[in-house]
């Protein structure tokens, strides 16, 4: 596997993506909202500390190569959209990961983010499979990798806790 440089910029039509960084650290605690997690494993608290946990971490796996984190920022504006990445890079099933913040969904940048990070796994890894995993109640989330030709290929049950099904 190539492993990403640690400087990587990628750019879309309206968009930049941009390792995460603490630069944007108020930007992805205060986004990552209940609202915006509502179909996904996670129970976002607005503790900067986790988010500092997590920009260490996903320093730390782009540098090991087993994954990358970006921030999502509006190339006009400069403003913080949400954070994607290419997770488990060390291996040959790559997931794509993928929010943004409440105030910029409907737009399509979800499908230009995700058609972008396609490619980048293409182009840099030597893969068998490329994953972005959608809630089946998640219609507008769906309709991304049905834009792009993406085939569901399992279903199965995640909890956010021991007592709360997604």
């Amino acid at each position: 596997m190539e492993k990403f440089n640690l400087n990587i910029t990628v750019e879309t039509d309206r968009l930049v993506l941009r390792p995460v960084s603490d630069e944007f650290k108020f930007d992805i605690c205060n986004e990552f909202t209940p609202e915006v997690t509502k179909f996904m494993p996670f129970t976002p608290i607005g503790d900067m500390k986790v988010t500092e946990d997590f920009i260490a971490r996903s320093n730390q796996e782009l540098i090991s190569g087993k994954g990358i984190q970006f921030c999502i920022i509006e190339k006009e504006s400069n403003e913080f959209l949400g954070c994607c990445g290419l997770h488990h890079t060390d291996t040959k099933a790559v997931e794509i990961g993928l929010w943004l913040k409440k105030s910029v969904h409907g737009i399509g940048y979800g499908t230009e983010i995700v058609r972008e990070l396609v490619g980048l796994a293409e182009k840099n890894l030597d893969i068998d499979y490329l994953f972005y995993p959608v809630d089946k109640d998640n219609c507008a989330s769906r309709k991304i990798p049905e834009k792009l030709g993406f085939i569901p290929t399992r279903s199965y049950e995640n909890k956010k806790s021991e007592t709360e099904s997604l």
